[in-house]
């Protein structure tokens, strides 16, 4: 009788399935999950606990045997008593014992049992037909790389010949103009050349020679009319001007934080480094050579980050699924 079978299928329905005597499974929902290092998504499933308190038969495991097998309730109980005393057996001599499509029992140093649930089923009924997949991170360009080549990929608009349509205009508006001022000007030079010929005409012999004087009256009222005229004594300046020059104001450096490395190795030989970094590259891992540690060693690091929560949780999945001797340092 393949116990573990039937107890797989009640799990899609149920949530918690008693094996009498040994201890129940019981099923919790989890929400879909991103790997935020090796880009692993996974779809919403529910993950199988064992709880080794609830041993009282509730009847629902062996029911559904005993319709499944067309046999009684006893005859059923009884093989599934026979079932959990070789399970007993085994782990008493420390061996593992392994369920199908369930996980996997073994007994720690001090004798504690330990269930380890299989994660190659999704008990989840809604999840059906949704697989676990990798999608490799998306390389974005930065913003200003892509607004550069929108405008660079724009031709410029054709800009409207305006200029033949003022030249045109030019010569009619300033024609009249000029033809205005030539005539003016020359009927004004005309007028003048006539007075200066007039002028030219006198008789210098009709002219007395009798020398010409200021009233004196009006000079002395002229004289009092007015302040007397200071002079300006004007120096040279020859001392140049001081022009305060602020001084330039110093841009503080900004000192760069501390990274978080999650180390999964130190090797004496840097080849060997290399070679560790292309292997955990090919998993998915953001892996990178660490720089060389006090003792001269070449560390590799799964990981880099800024965020200590973030690196602690990395620190954790990568104990349980990859390395159990994988340590974190900050440099």
């Amino acid at each position: 009788m393949d116990v573990p079978f039937y107890i797989s299928e009640l799990l899609y329905e149920h949530d918690c399935v008693i094996l009498p005597g040994f201890g129940g499974f019981v099923t919790q929902y989890a929400p879909a999950k991103i790997h935020p290092i090796n880009h692993t998504f996974y779809p919403p499933s529910k993950n199988i606990l064992f709880n080794s308190r609830l041993t009282r038969d509730d009847g629902l495991l062996i029911d559904f045997i005993a319709g499944k097998e067309n046999k009684n309730y006893d005859e059923a109980s009884r093989e599934v008593n026979t079932f959990i005393d070789h399970i007993r057996a085994k782990l008493e001599n420390d061996e593992k014992v392994v369920l199908k499509n369930i996980g996997s029992f073994k007994k720690d140093i001090e004798g504690n049992l330990l269930f380890n649930p299989t994660d190659n089923v999704n008990y989840l009924e809604e999840s059906f037909g949704l697989t676990t997949f990798i999608s490799p991170p998306i390389i974005r360009k930065p913003v200003h790389k892509r607004l550069e080549k929108k405008f660079m990929d724009r031709k410029p608009a054709p800009v409207k010949d305006n200029k033949r349509r003022k030249a045109f205009w030019i010569p009619i508006v300033v024609l009249p103009v000029l033809i205005f001022m030539g005539w003016y000007l020359f009927f004004h030079e005309l007028n003048t050349g006539n007075d200066l010929q007039q002028t030219g005409m006198v008789n210098l012999d009709e002219v007395p020679d009798q020398p010409l004087s200021a009233n004196k009256a009006e000079t002395e009222a002229a004289e009092k009319s007015g302040p007397p005229l200071k002079t300006l004594d004007f120096k040279e300046n020859k001392k140049p001007a001081e022009v305060e020059v602020a001084e330039p104001q110093k841009t503080p450096v900004v000192k760069p934080s501390k990274m978080y490395n999650i180390i999964g190795g130190a090797f004496s030989s840097e080849a060997n480094a290399e070679k560790f970094v292309a292997v955990l590259r090919k998993r998915g891992y953001d892996a990178i050579r660490a720089g060389i540690s006090p003792s001269g060693l070449h560390m590799v690091a799964y990981h880099v980050t800024a965020d200590k929560e973030e690196a602690l949780l990395n620190l954790e999945m990568i104990r349980k699924n990859e390395n159990p001797s994988a340590w974190l340092i900050r440099k």
